[in-house]
């Protein structure tokens, strides 16, 4: 593998891991709140009758949005490299892209201001954009 490669690789290798670090965290804050007696343990049965405590909800909003839009940013990885058009500005953007998604998951489940959140959320899909253009670009050249 190639140095361009590895660093337009390594954003979405962070990804997965902020992935497993949401979903271990959800995990530990479900067992606690059942255990708490905040949740009733057969609510996760079906996850009907009855609700979540806010922090496990917010964690649990979070894990599946980073099986939401994040798709794109790995199926954008996979072309660049199996089309073997990798740059340097991929290679930033890739990581902008990383970064911003790590920001959004902390806000969203630390203070969840909704405003923070939302500009996170929008500069975050502006920046894949732009990595899809830049591919679409590359593609088409």
């Amino acid at each position: 593998m190639t140095e361009i490669q590895t660093l337009l690789v390594l954003p979405a290798v962070l990804m997965v891991f902020l992935t497993f670090t949401i979903l271990f965290s959800l995990g530990f804050k479900r067992f606690k709140a059942a255990k708490n007696r905040e949740v009733d343990p057969k609510y996760y049965k079906l996850y009907q009758n009855g609700t979540e405590p806010e922090s496990c909800r917010k964690f649990a909003r979070n894990y599946e949005n980073l099986f939401e839009i994040p798709l794109l940013f790995y199926i954008g990885i996979i072309l660049t490299l199996v089309l073997k058009l990798e740059c340097w500005s991929m290679v930033y953007v890739a990581w902008a892209y990383a970064v911003l998604r790590i920001l959004h998951s902390y806000i969203h489940c630390s203070t969840n201001k909704v405003l923070w959140r939302f500009r996170i959320f929008v500069l975050s899909s502006l920046v894949l954009m732009a990595y899809w253009i830049i591919l679409a670009v590359k593609i088409l050249a």
